[in-house]
């Protein structure tokens, strides 16, 4: 009886009778080149147009059967859909291209869309797709999300929200507090964190950059304003902009 392959992970199955001295080294390569690159085998595709990842039965070089891999890598610089067999399995994946990859499982239409630099650990039940992780950052305990070059965006398709229990949001620079917001009693309150330095309002008024108002915390919360102009005043009523208070020279006040 010629041997056969199990389903999902293709390793030889020894006919009975069959490779008499020599079963041993197919049970070997089934363990070092089947069940060992399940396991922990990572195997790098360079994607540049549709890819049907290979199936090979039996022991064979990872290239021959990526399907079976523990982790695969997929990199390049277009969009393109990447077949996989209709059969049980767990894959992990990371998108390390450039561009949407779109895994779909043959003979159907059942699709997985992973965005360029993303990972996940998806099942596949030989019909539909169910992710077992998802793109949320969760932390059990105290963390930190940290890059050592270049940024880090949070990108979402609909709100930010922030919620810190502990009622303080701090934003630093290189580990030195700058300004902390908090919740006094549901009163919302700004915190210049370093010693005499200013909160400072700026904006763009025509294509200029433009600083509207600067409390000096060295001065005690003074605001300091622009001079404003009689036709302009720098403090004015929503509804009559042109009617107001403006600095009009040294120590003048003028209406």
């Amino acid at each position: 009886m010629a041997s056969t392959y199990s389903d999902r992970l293709q390793i030889e199955l020894i006919g009975d009778g069959e490779q008499a001295g020599s079963w041993g080294t197919t049970t070997n390569n089934n363990l070092k080149q089947c069940i060992e690159q399940s396991i922990a085998g990572v195997e790098t595709i360079a994607i540049s147009g549709a890819t049907t990842l290979t199936t090979g039965n039996g022991p064979q070089d990872q290239a021959d059967n990526q399907a079976r891999q523990a982790c695969l890598i997929f990199t390049g610089s277009t969009a393109a859909t990447v077949t996989v067999p209709a059969q049980e399995n767990i894959y992990h994946i990371y998108n390390n291209s450039s561009a949407i990859i779109t895994l779909r499982i043959s003979g159907g239409t059942t699709d997985f869309v992973m965005a360029a630099e993303t990972s996940y650990l998806i099942a596949c039940t030989g019909s539909a797709w169910h992710a077992l992780n998802d793109d949320k950052v969760h932390f059990t305990a105290a963390g930190t999300i940290s890059n050592t070059s270049s940024n880090i965006t949070i990108d979402s398709a609909a709100d930010i929200i922030l919620d810190a229990d502990g009622a303080n949001v701090t934003f630093k620079d290189g580990g030195t507090s700058v300004l902390d917001i908090s919740n006094s009693s549901t009163d919302a309150v700004l915190t210049v964190s370093t010693q005499d330095k200013d909160l400072i309002i700026k904006g763009d008024d025509g294509g200029s950059t433009i600083t509207a108002l600067t409390v000096d915390m060295s001065a005690a919360g003074q605001f300091h304003f622009k001079d404003g102009t009689a036709a302009l005043p720098i403090i004015s009523n929503a509804g009559d902009t042109n009617c107001g208070l403006y600095f009009s020279a040294a120590d003048t006040l003028a209406f």
